[in-house]
């Protein structure tokens, strides 16, 4: 049978209410609908998740533990996240209104650490700065490249380095000093809140490492 323009519409249509309309499709499991309506990149059940591709958030879920601890570059819904799932989580802010949101946020969470620093040399060494070791530090904020490279001496020795947006061209300068320290990288990817295109996460990770891959 040959599909007319008609029926070719139709059907993108009949899709796309499949995906918005039934409970158990994939846009509504994971919270995409949700995080749309609210303008927060939230779950299913309206709980706060981090602003990074499903495939990427469901990976750390099922593999993070009390254990751990966690510095961030870029604060928000994700610092609520990691501290439920984590022993500590430091978070670095650059944005001065959104730190005060944050802090909002943050206030009944007793294992998150909020840092404000301007972008610069010290927020760049936010990580190392605090003179601590972590099991995992994601660059998601201001000069990512900087701060990524900055960062691996921060790691624990069996830390690893989340990435965000890893797809970008201008932050692909991370993959080869991460290879030149000995990191091997997984690179995860799918749709994220607020977007409808394909999301870049990437793991860089050495052969004993927190995560056990």
């Amino acid at each position: 049978m040959k599909k007319t323009a008609l029926y070719l519409g139709l059907r993108k249509l009949w899709v796309a209410y499949k995906l918005i309309a039934r409970d158990n499709s994939y846009l509504n499991q994971t919270g995409f609908i949700k995080s749309h309506q609210h303008i927060q990149p939230i779950d299913k059940s309206k709980s706060p998740i981090p602003w990074m591709n499903y495939a990427m958030v469901e990976f750390l879920d099922e593999r993070l533990n009390k254990a751990l601890d966690l510095f961030e570059y870029g604060a928000g819904f994700s610092s609520i996240w990691f501290a439920e799932r984590l022993n500590t989580v430091v978070s670095i802010e650059y944005d001065l209104a959104w730190r005060k949101q944050v802090e909002e946020l943050l206030a009944p969470v007793t294992n998150a650490e909020l840092v404000f620093q301007e972008v610069g040399e010290d927020y760049i060494n936010g990580a190392s700065k605090t003179g601590r070791k972590y099991h995992l530090v994601l660059v998601d904020g201001r000069e990512r490249v900087a701060c990524a490279k900055a960062s691996f001496s921060a790691l624990t020795e069996d830390g690893v380095l989340i990435l965000d947006d890893s797809d970008r061209e201008e932050y692909q300068e991370v993959f080869s000093v991460a290879k030149d320290l000995g990191y091997k990288n997984l690179r995860i990817s799918g749709l994220k809140p607020f977007s409808f295109f394909r999301e870049e996460s990437t793991i860089f990770y050495r052969s004993t490492n927190c995560l056990g891959l």
